[in-house]
């Protein structure tokens, strides 16, 4: 098991767009994405772990229209009434959120 320095946690800037997590999206969803998308992923992961619908009003234009892309792309469905999304975009914002939200506050990572 090895534990991540004190300097590795101060350098590093939550939901920031990183090259791994590019790699991550690009890995399981064939494309790279966006920092709005990024950032409505865990919102979504929320809605979704809790069974609950997307709220329209705390969607803007922009994630309306990134929602409105993963529909077109077959990874999404759904909305105010519950979602869908595919195995695919799940597993990418999972591990895209570990890399950019919890990567290294959480401070133990797997010796692998």
């Amino acid at each position: 098991m090895k534990v991540i320095n004190s300097k590795e946690v101060a350098d590093w800037k939550r939901g920031r767009l990183t090259e791994t997590a590019l790699e991550i999206a690009k890995r399981h969803l064939g494309m790279a994405i966006s920092q709005p998308e990024l950032r409505l992923m865990p919102y979504v992961h929320y809605c979704l772990v809790n069974r609950m619908p997307l709220d329209p009003n705390k969607l803007n234009t922009m994630e309306r229209d990134i929602l409105a892309d993963w529909r077109e792309r077959g990874w999404f469905a759904g909305g105010a009434s519950g979602i869908e999304i595919t195995r695919e975009l799940y597993t990418a914002i999972c591990e895209i959120m570990w890399e950019t939200y919890v990567h290294p506050l959480n401070r133990l990572e797997s010796a692998a």
